[in-house]
């Protein structure tokens, strides 16, 4: 089944989160990223990752909590690309 078929309560396999929460996070980096927090609100999140502002609040209960994790994923996946690189210079 595609993802995008894929209900909101579907689990990902990569993350063992709900599907809706990692399409809202994605388009939650997107925004953020482009727009920065104060431009961004909840319902434009919302409209980009396919979901109600309901189900937002309802994973993140508020629009920071949403920054937050947003920005500690980010940082994760750009962590997680240099660990090669960084293991290998130890060397």
């Amino acid at each position: 089944m595609d993802s995008a078929m894929q209900s909101d309560d579907a689990v990902t396999q990569e993350t063992g989160k709900p599907v809706a929460v990692d399409r809202i996070l994605d388009a939650a980096q997107v925004a953020f990223a482009s727009h920065g927090f104060e431009a961004v609100n909840v319902q434009q999140i919302a409209d980009k990752a396919g979901v109600s502002a309901k189900l937002i609040y309802h994973y993140f209960t508020r629009k920071e909590n949403l920054y937050v994790e947003a920005l500690t994923r980010m940082s994760r996946d750009f962590f997680d690309n240099f660990k090669p690189q960084i293991g290998r210079a130890h060397v």
